[in-house]
């Protein structure tokens, strides 16, 4: 059952992220796309022969950088029930990933910003919010492999 916007309070989500936190389940199954790729084609494929893998920390500073405002956008539309900051939120992030080949936050991103942009009413809430928890989790994931901070 969906949950009407504003039933989802802060504990309750912020419960639902600790769950899946390292957990191998979520809505979207993403487990078999490389959460950063570094093959052929890729941009960070490109730049490591010439800059070497110590440089990965700092290619992907821009991204992790915004990793906290992002997370606290996307937590906050979640539970207030907002849909166009939540697909706002996922679209930014979408183009950050996507563009230093974090391909599970991309993968994760274009399907919560999809999500949302087709929501009408009444709104898939749950979905909606286990999608943003699962990207939240992955985010934080990422960021405690490859950050430095």
């Amino acid at each position: 059952m969906d949950l009407p916007k504003g039933v989802l309070s802060a504990v309750d989500f912020d419960s639902l992220v600790t769950a899946m936190r390292g957990a191998d389940w979520g809505p979207v199954d993403v487990s078999h796309i490389d959460d950063l790729y570094m093959g052929e084609g890729s941009h960070l494929g490109e730049l490591i022969p010439i800059l070497g893998e110590a440089a990965i920390p700092q290619i992907l500073s821009t991204l992790l950088k915004d990793f906290p405002s992002t997370i606290a956008r996307l937590r906050r539309a979640a539970i207030t029930g907002d849909i166009n900051a939540l697909r706002e939120a996922a679209h930014y992030l979408k183009s950050g990933a996507r563009q230093v080949d974090a391909r599970q936050i991309g993968e994760l991103s274009a399907i919560l910003e999809l999500a949302a942009g087709r929501a009408l009413p009444p709104k898939p809430w749950t979905f909606l919010t286990s999608a943003t928890a699962q990207l939240i989790c992955t985010m934080l994931d990422f960021q405690a492999k490859y950050g430095t901070t």
